[in-house]
């Protein structure tokens, strides 16, 4: 399916869903920042824009094994920060 401006643009230009109720909406956002702008079915007045569908990103079949470094920090993952020596243990490890 090909995306073009227009269709875009009506998808998600001033589109704000619910929060509570996960009802759509189109207002301004500058009413919706300053809280003047309530949901039709709940009265909230927590929302947030519409998000862009992302497709292609589903998970993994049950019973199948995990990617590698799945868990975000774990060893071996990647963006995971290096491990930190003190000076003194750094300076016995090169000798």
């Amino acid at each position: 399916m090909t995306k073009f401006k227009e269709a875009m643009n009506r998808l998600f230009t001033n589109m704000f869903v619910c929060r509570r109720c996960k009802a759509k909406m189109r207002a301004d956002p500058l009413k919706v920042r300053l809280g003047e702008i309530k949901c039709r079915k709940c009265q909230a007045k927590q929302l947030r824009p519409k998000h862009k569908e992302v497709k292609g990103t589903g998970t993994a079949a049950p019973g199948t094994a995990p990617a590698a470094g799945g868990a975000k920090g774990a060893p071996g993952a990647k963006g995971a920060p290096a491990a930190k020596t003190s000076a003194p243990a750094a300076k016995a490890a090169k000798k």
